[in-house]
């Protein structure tokens, strides 16, 4: 949760505690409480970009431990809370791998989407090296065709890798990081905006079309419904630039909202074979943006998972999932 401090300022405060118990006994071995403050300059940044990446070191003697993660709120006193297991003797050598922007001086978090302006791709991962192994190699695969590939040499007494990959100019859609030592791999997809599309859209004319129906006046859609490619990015360009809420800016805010929507739409709400974008929940969210409040429960009558959502302006969105794992709109609250 973020307090508007300024213009230019928005603050959160959260405290992270860390419990260590002994697998076997139980027995706590050791706590310890972290501080971080979140400073963003503008509300976009705000939903963009929340990680913190940081180090505590704990002593472990023994093999087995639970580690008991407590997130809290400073502000409103909410609570996250995760439990992982470690085994110091475990077959899982690689912690998950974390990228980040390098042409940017913030160093900005990419959890899947790789906008086409990045040139450089930070990759930072951890290796322990239990077997002796003298290099990894790191693969960018695109279905069978290897797009990219660098053999990392294996630090001697240090775990923690951080990798400069350089953007192959061809590359873009679904491609899979691998990283592996030849016996244990670790992955993770990345989805490559293609620079060959112009700069305002990413993507292609019926998703444009479909997303557009969303969000335009009945009487502009009807004008792009007939519209070929090149003509319609050009009308939406030139209508975007007249919405523009802040001109003094060289970024479109309007745009970076519809884009982040989209995205944030795609990569959360995809049901069974249906893309997020399509999908009544991603669809309300690329419409109304993140909800005030969301809650989980069941319907009081027919027991289907319900899920609602709860605007600052009144809006109440109600959904409920079927019994193929869909979730669609409800007319209403019951």
């Amino acid at each position: 949760m973020y307090d508007k401090e300024s213009e230019k300022k928005y603050v959160s405060d959260i405290e992270i505690i860390f419990q260590v118990l002994e697998k076997d006994s139980g027995y706590e071995s050791s706590r310890k409480v972290k501080e971080i403050s979140f400073l963003k300059e503008n509300f976009y940044q705000i939903k963009s970009d929340n990680l913190h990446k940081g180090e505590i070191e704990f002593d472990l003697e023994s093999n087995s431990y639970q580690v008991n993660i407590k997130i809290i709120d400073i502000k409103s006193r909410r609570v996250w809370s995760k439990s992982i297991d470690v085994d110091k003797n475990s077959s899982d050598l690689f912690s998950d791998i974390y990228f980040y922007n390098l042409d940017n001086d913030d160093n900005s978090y990419i959890n899947e989407f790789v906008d086409k302006d990045i040139q450089n791709l930070g990759c930072r991962f951890q290796y322990i090296n239990s077997k002796g192994v003298e290099s990894l190699d790191l693969y960018l695969l695109k279905i069978n065709d290897t797009l990219y590939k660098e053999k990392i040499d294996v630090k001697p007494s240090y775990n923690e890798y951080d990798i400069n990959i350089p953007i192959p100019e061809y590359i873009n859609g679904n491609v899979i990081c691998l990283i592996t030592d030849n016996d244990i791999s670790k992955s993770k997809k990345l989805i490559f905006e293609d620079k060959n599309i112009s700069n305002l859209w990413s993507y292609d004319q019926n998703k444009l079309k479909t997303i557009m129906r969303y969000v335009l006046p009945s009487k502009i859609y009807k004008k792009i419904k007939k519209m070929e490619e090149d003509e319609l990015k050009l009308f939406l360009k030139n209508y975007f630039n007249k919405m523009d809420p802040d001109v003094k800016t060289s970024q479109n805010e309007l745009i970076d909202e519809l884009n982040f929507r989209v995205k944030y739409a795609i990569s959360n709400f995809k049901e069974q074979k249906t893309e997020g974008w399509k999908t009544d929940r991603g669809r309300i969210y690329i419409v109304y943006g993140q909800p005030k409040s969301t809650s989980r429960e069941q319907n009081p009558r027919t027991f289907v998972k319900r899920e609602t959502w709860v605007y600052p302006s009144g809006d109440v969105f109600v959904f409920e999932e079927n019994s193929f794992g869909r979730y669609y709109l409800i007319n209403g609250i019951f």
